[in-house]
């Protein structure tokens, strides 16, 4: 389940046809600490595979993605641009 939701996040947004409402799916992982932690595990898993296959350029589309940023750091528990500086520095 990881992969698919991984790879279809990172085809979408690959592909130009991302909308941020797809982002709603992974809100109900925002309820306890264990849940954050997969959320943030799926959106790293997205910019890894986004890096292997289309390089920076393509982090850095998903990095200018608002939704995307701030669905990382309410999961991190950070301000939006430590989470946008660590998801970059660990994919």
């Amino acid at each position: 389940c990881d992969n698919f939701c991984q790879s279809l996040l990172e085809k979408l947004i690959e592909k130009d046809a991302f909308n941020p409402v797809i982002l709603r799916a992974l809100q109900p992982l925002m309820q306890s600490d264990t849940q954050k932690k997969l959320c943030w595990k799926q959106l790293i898993g997205c910019l890894r595979k986004l890096k292997k296959s289309g390089g920076q350029n393509l982090v850095r589309k998903a990095l200018d993605i608002q939704e995307l940023v701030s669905l990382a750091a309410n999961a991190r528990g950070c301000p939006v641009e430590n989470a946008r500086r660590t998801l970059e520095s660990e994919c």
